[in-house]
């Protein structure tokens, strides 16, 4: 609560200190305006900074990036990668075969018959794997031409978003297909 003094009357009374900005008196009903509290963040964005440089500070350090981490694959689930759509989530054997769970509609999960599978990536509904002899597949909803990579060779990276999927290949280009509503796979002059 705060003490308020009305300009009309000129009486004082409790009104709630909140960020309530139009109040009337309780004795004349005249409107008073108040000026909400004014909230200081300095602080607030002063810790930020700290923690972002103490961060950054540490990464150069530590260079996590420079060390390779073992990650033991057991036999019993054999996974070793994992990807995500909008309804739909794949997993990467460490046989090179794919396993795929959630909505079938549009045949994002039909990977049961892949093999020699290196890499796995999901789109929003469809589903891309770079195999071992640098060719890709992929399936799902293909209005458009997302799936359309069997033409692509010597791939060393995939990517899929939404309605495009990216290739990157072992010359350092980039290939892509699918919508390019946004200019979004316009990669062919991009070089090394």
């Amino acid at each position: 609560m705060a003490l308020i003094t009305c300009k009309k009357c000129g009486k004082t009374f409790d009104a709630p200190a909140n960020d309530v900005k139009k109040i009337h008196c309780l004795y004349c009903g005249a409107p008073i305006y108040q000026k909400p509290k004014k909230k200081n963040y300095l602080w607030l964005y002063i810790l930020t900074g700290i923690l972002c440089v103490a961060a950054i500070a540490t990464l150069a350090m530590t260079k996590p990036w420079e060390k390779k981490v073992e990650v033991p694959v057991t036999k019993k689930a054999g996974i070793i990668q994992i990807a995500a759509g909008v309804d739909h989530t794949i997993g990467l054997r460490a046989d090179g075969t794919v396993v795929a769970v959630g909505n079938k509609e549009d045949g994002q999960c039909d990977v049961e018959d892949w093999t020699d599978i290196v890499n796995i990536c999901a789109g929003d509904y469809h589903t891309v794997g770079l195999k071992s002899d640098v060719t890709v597949v992929a399936v799902g909803y293909n209005r458009f031409g997302q799936c359309n990579v069997e033409v692509w060779r010597d791939i060393v990276n995939i990517c899929a978003s939404d309605c495009h999927t990216v290739g990157l290949k072992s010359d350092g280009t980039v290939v892509a297909v699918g919508g390019n509503f946004y200019g979004q796979c316009n990669v062919e002059d991009w070089n090394n």
